[in-house]
């Protein structure tokens, strides 16, 4: 989520939060 701090990385972070949102959870 931190990563998502930065617009550029605002889309991998994205794509991480997808992949490993039940992860976090």
């Amino acid at each position: 989520m931190r990563v998502c701090v930065l617009s550029s990385l605002c889309v991998c972070c994205i794509a991480l939060v997808e992949g490993n949102l039940h992860f976090y959870m």
